[in-house]
């Protein structure tokens, strides 16, 4: 899936449904080279089609791992990380 508006390319990783017609969009995200993991809300418009809110935000890949490992012990969950395991 390509966002011809913004992103060079953008591939989705998971969509969650928050309910009323939105929903959060996990994806892996391509900008001038740079890869990132976005994390961004969207809702639907009066047309029935779902559009990005300004309400989300993009990690860069270098990060991601980091990001993930915090929410993930900030919700309690347990976890290992592939870096810790060895």
């Amino acid at each position: 899936m390509t966002n011809d508006n913004f992103w060079d390319k953008e591939e989705e990783i998971a969509t969650l449904s928050k309910g009323r017609g939105s929903e959060y969009r996990i994806s892996k995200v391509t900008l001038k080279k740079r890869e990132f993991i976005s994390l961004r809300e969207w809702t639907e418009d009066t047309a029935g089609e779902m559009r990005p809110t300004r309400k989300g935000v993009a990690i860069p890949m270098d990060l991601a791992e980091q990001v993930g490992a915090a929410v993930l012990k900030g919700s309690g969950a347990v976890f290992t990380l592939e870096s810790e395991e060895s």
